[in-house]
């Protein structure tokens, strides 16, 4: 079935030899994933705390002139858009400008939902940031025949007066690009500007991030051209860049994968170059809303733990685009991705978060290593560090624990599992708080 299409991008292994040092490892495993895909090309970039490890492209941007995607292709990166905005949250929280707990209408007071039962309480702005305020994903039904993404403003919020919700707010996770929509109008509301604008004063311009924008970059010449399959071969999209709309916050950025690297890495990098400060990556990399065993809302990002890797991530999907940013602030390693395709970007996360795991930085989980202790005697807790950073503790036996915010972990296997461990600092003491125990780490 996929013979015409593997014939299609096979004349372009010469012409889409990567762009930049790759290691050959990642060379082997993205051309062996690209052979198995649908999409004619990819473009990948990898970050450390220090910058760009390697950047690079495969395969076609376009298939009819043959010109190769490189690390320069731009692609919509649809969804990953969302972190962009939650980086804008955390921000204007950080400013005493927005209060995560204030109800969305504070600053949006046209809305004005019917909600799903009389006594619910109102939606707030961590419920929206945290896809818990209990929207649908898009907006559905008759008002939305004909029209799939540039909606206004007006048309979105007179459609939720009409529909309602479908779930109480804070009940359940329920992903939703309406809610991102109506989150960047507040965020207008609050900061006193248009969110296109105030994206690129408060966070593309400061990180220098020249190579992303918005619906204005669609005709250039360096945008990669979407496919998507039909039976056995590739068919050119006719669409395949989105103006959105009002729901720019939620899908609308356009990018390279060495851009949208380099955000990621942004929050995680040592200051001060141009690093998200502290406080804001707390916000943002804080559990807000647990989704089952090995998953939870940040700010806009998803924590997700699997295959022995922690990590924070974002994927996108638009047309005939796929899109997947991965990091891990605590170890300081990220990735991006992005392909012109319907291709499967989650194949390939995990296999290049571990080929760049000699690349992570396991100084923050090393500052908590040692031998703890009740203050007045007991049962000694050691705490060590696996060489694939996730820290295990030792109570006669191992347990192990994984990252779950600032200097928060949870235990995930044993009798202690889902446990929540701590560690601060108070004066020169470093303490361990383990389900309301404490412990002191003994001198080193």
């Amino acid at each position: 079935m996929l013979l015409t299409l593997a014939l299609q991008i096979a004349g372009a292994r010469g012409l889409a030899a990567p762009v930049g040092p790759i290691p050959p490892p990642v060379t082997e495993l993205v051309n062996g994933w690209l052979k198995e895909q649908a999409a004619p090309g990819v473009s990948i970039a990898a970050v450390n705390r220090d910058g760009l490890l390697w950047a690079g492209g495969f395969g076609l941007a376009d298939v009819g002139s043959q010109r190769p995607a490189t690390a320069a292709t731009r692609y919509q990166f649809a969804s990953v858009t969302k972190v962009y905005t939650g980086l804008l949250v955390a921000q204007l929280v950080a400013d005493g400008k927005v209060d995560l707990r204030a109800p969305l209408s504070t600053y949006l007071p046209e809305f004005q939902p019917r909600y799903a039962q009389p006594d619910g309480r109102a939606v707030t702005m961590l419920d929206v940031a945290t896809h818990s305020a209990g929207f649908t994903r898009d907006m559905i039904g008759t008002k939305a025949s004909g029209k799939f993404h540039s909606y206004t403003l007006a048309e979105l919020l007179a459609w939720q007066r009409d529909t309602g919700m479908t779930a109480l707010p804070g009940l359940q996770y329920r992903y939703s690009n309406f809610g991102f929509a109506v989150l960047g109008a507040a965020l207008e509301r609050a900061a006193g500007g248009e969110y296109r604008a105030l994206l690129r004063e408060r966070v593309l311009k400061p990180l220098g991030l020249d190579d992303t924008g918005f619906a204005e970059l669609r005709s250039r010449p360096d945008v990669a051209t979407g496919y998507h399959r039909t039976e056995d071969h590739l068919t050119r999209g006719t669409d395949f860049v989105w103006d959105f709309g009002a729901q720019a916050p939620a899908s609308e950025l356009i990018s390279t994968v060495e851009d949208v690297a380099r955000f990621g890495q942004a929050h995680f990098c040592q200051p001060p170059s141009g690093a998200v400060p502290v406080g804001v990556r707390a916000l943002l990399f804080t559990p807000h809303f647990p989704i089952g065993e090995g998953s939870a809302m940040g700010l806009a990002w998803h924590y997700q733990w699997g295959g022995g890797v922690p990590r924070w991530v974002h994927g996108g999907s638009v047309n005939d685009y796929r899109s997947l940013i991965v990091i891990r602030p605590d170890v300081g390693v990220g990735i991006a991705l992005a392909a012109n395709g319907e291709a499967d970007l989650g194949k390939l996360e995990l296999p290049l978060l571990r080929l760049i795991a000699s690349e992570a930085d396991g100084r923050e989980q090393d500052s908590v290593v040692g031998d703890y202790e009740p203050p007045n005697g007991g049962t000694k807790v050691m705490i060590r560090r696996n060489p694939d950073a996730v820290l295990t503790i030792e109570v006669k036996g191992a347990i192990r624990m994984v990252p779950w915010g600032p200097q928060t972990y949870r235990i995930i296997e044993g009798l202690n599992q889902n446990e929540w461990v701590r560690f601060v600092r108070e004066g020169d003491l470093q303490v361990m708080v383990w389900e309301g125990r404490r412990f002191v780490r003994r001198p080193l």
